[in-house]
């Protein structure tokens, strides 16, 4: 009865053996996924936030010509009602300065325009991404793997 036992100690042994080979394989393979996958989403991050940081940078220097327009045309349009109330400039000055209030104007309007649209699309972009369920989704998938490997209880049923 003991040599059975310590034959069957045996075989355990080498099953144990064989069971710590077959799984430290299969553990490098799963590192070796979530380490390219991991690559992968760290490039397309990097890759997202350039991209907004581009949008933001535009946005921002499109909210500048804006505001630099708004400040022009109110200059004009004081100046020309200022002329315009005053006896002393000469009627040919006073239409200039209209021609040139009307220009800021329509200037002004321009730069508002291209704000807003830009405004939107930086504003889509955002909540394309900075809504996504693209995080969701890749930690799920590493909180698959680390459950695989047995390292934290799964919140979510098989």
């Amino acid at each position: 009865m003991l040599s059975e036992v310590g034959f069957m100690a045996g075989q355990h042994e080498v099953l144990s053996e064989s069971f710590c080979k077959e799984q430290y394989k299969g553990v490098l393979v799963e590192v070796k996924k979530l380490k390219e996958a991991r690559k992968k989403n760290m490039k397309e991050a990097d890759k997202i936030a350039a991209d907004m940081k581009s949008a933001f940078k535009t946005m921002d220097a499109a909210k500048e010509k804006f505001r630099k327009a708004y400040e022009e045309q109110e200059r004009c349009a004081v100046a020309f009602k200022k002329a315009n109330d005053d006896g002393s400039v000469t009627k040919n000055e006073v239409q200039k300065m209209r021609m040139t209030a009307t220009k800021t104007s329509q200037a002004c309007e321009a730069a508002k325009g291209k704000y807003a649209s830009q405004l939107v699309k930086t504003n889509d972009f955002q909540k394309r991404y900075g809504q996504s369920s693209y995080l969701k989704c890749s930690l799920i998938h590493v909180r698959k793997h680390v459950m695989y490997l047995g390292t934290i209880p799964s919140p979510y049923p098989k």
